[in-house]
């Protein structure tokens, strides 16, 4: 009845979620069908194992989001991020190369700035937001049908963007913080994955496009679609990569906390960026600010639903079976936060609530902490993205689409490729365990 009522729970979250239901009230009715039937008090359930978990996320985790979403604010009303994509544009795509090779440089482009977005602390999510309108500039200028759009984005900010070593999103913080470890962990097996991932969504994407184009389909703007104006003055691209750099050289080689990397990056940007705001500085912090509250208490409310079910004795024998199997430790490393981070719809959650349950059985089986470390948090990113996901819901408004147009080539970048990249990571040290 422990498991069933668990499995009850998880479902109720996914088809309340799916039906536009609030996130809050969704957590909170699967929470009382997991109390149900595992004979669980309601008030102490939900006053103290729900509201213990919830408050985990916001202690560790909130002024991360809300500079995080300060500092996109700031890149978006000055023009900064337009500034960035202008020049990777006009440096990669040239008129004279096919219209092939102009589709893979289109998407490499996105990618690589959505990379550098969330290299340079912008929550990835609301990295995807900010880049959206650029995205639509650039799939105009390639003819690139718009469906892929989510697809070619999430493959830069929810794959490469919160998996490879050294960056700051919460994802490789969560793992670093539960494990001790630095947040470059195995650097190089890091670097190969998130190529593999690179590699394998240009080519599969490309395919797919190319396949869609043949059948007739072209890009075509929304009568509703917001669009930068190319004209607008903005920061030169110096000025406009330098807060993220400074970030990521504060973060990796000073070792200097995250929150204190994004406040210095936020001065940095409110300096370099005076003359571009679009309004009044104090609105656009004061907006990028009030943005980053729901998405604290969104992954909250779904990590103390998560966390009670964690703590049910149906959830621990599940997880004592996956971990009695005759496998390799990876392979149940992967397995279970994949399942976690499925269940909870976010890479950071399944790990928050998974990871301080097996880290000790894993490093008592001979893994090694960095190791543990950068498995975890790329299989967190194999299942965390199904179409219930909350991630990926709340770009369905913004891109004017149905989940039915953008998450098939979402499922390519962010299940399929993530797969990949996952799996070369853990052969790579299983083969080579010195280099984690």
């Amino acid at each position: 009845m422990g498991v069933l009522g668990c499995v009850l729970g998880f479902i109720t979250l996914i088809i309340l979620v799916y039906k536009n239901w609030s996130i809050y009230i969704a957590a909170f009715i699967s929470t009382i069908v997991v109390a149900c039937f595992n004979g669980l008090t309601f008030i102490e359930t939900m006053t103290v194992s729900y509201m213990e978990n919830f408050c985990v996320f916001v202690i560790g985790y909130y002024f991360i989001l809300l500079f995080g979403s300060i500092q996109a604010s700031l890149y978006t009303e000055s023009g900064a991020a337009l500034s960035i994509a202008d020049t990777l544009m006009k440096l990669l795509i040239k008129d004279r190369f096919s219209n092939t090779k102009k589709q893979i440089l289109g998407m490499l482009t996105i990618i690589v700035l959505a990379v550098i977005l969330c290299f340079g602390g912008i929550i990835a999510g609301v990295a995807l937001v900010l880049l959206y309108p650029i995205a639509l500039i650039i799939f105009e200028k390639v003819n690139i049908p718009k469906r892929f759009i989510i697809g070619v984005m999430a493959g830069g900010a929810y794959t490469v963007g919160v998996t490879a070593p050294g960056t700051p999103q919460v994802t490789n913080i969560v793992a670093s913080t539960i494990l001790g470890t630095p947040a470059d962990s195995a650097l190089i097996p890091g670097i190969i994955g998130s190529l593999a991932e690179l590699v394998s969504i240009l080519l599969l994407l490309n395919y797919l496009i190319s396949k869609a184009k043949r059948n007739g389909e072209n890009f075509a703007y929304h009568p509703e679609d917001e669009v930068y104006d190319e004209d607008a003055k903005r920061p030169h691209f110096v000025a406009a990569i330098t807060p993220l750099l400074v970030l990521w050289i504060l973060f990796n080689f000073f070792d200097v906390h995250i929150v204190i990397c994004l406040i210095v990056s936020i001065f940095i940007s409110l300096i370099l960026f005076r003359k571009f705001y679009s309004s009044n500085i104090l609105e656009v912090v004061n907006c990028g600010a009030a943005d980053g509250i729901p998405m604290v208490m969104t992954v909250s409310a779904t990590v103390g639903f998560g966390g009670v079910v964690a703590k049910t004795e149906a959830f621990q024998s599940i997880l004592n079976l996956i971990l009695s199997l005759k496998s390799p430790p990876l392979i149940l490393l992967i397995i279970c936060v994949a399942v976690m981070c499925a269940l909870t719809g976010g890479s950071s959650t399944g790990q928050l609530i998974v990871l301080p349950l097996i880290k000790d059985r894993l490093l008592g089986l001979g893994l090694k902490a960095t190791a543990i470390h950068r498995v975890s948090v790329f299989s967190s990113t194999m299942l965390d993205t199904l179409p219930f996901c909350g991630s990926i819901l709340m770009l369905l408004p913004l891109t004017r689409m149905k989940i039915s147009e953008i998450y098939p080539p979402t499922f390519i970048t962010t299940v399929i490729c993530t797969g990949i990249g996952t799996a070369v990571v853990a052969l790579i040290i299983t083969f080579f365990p010195g280099l984690a």
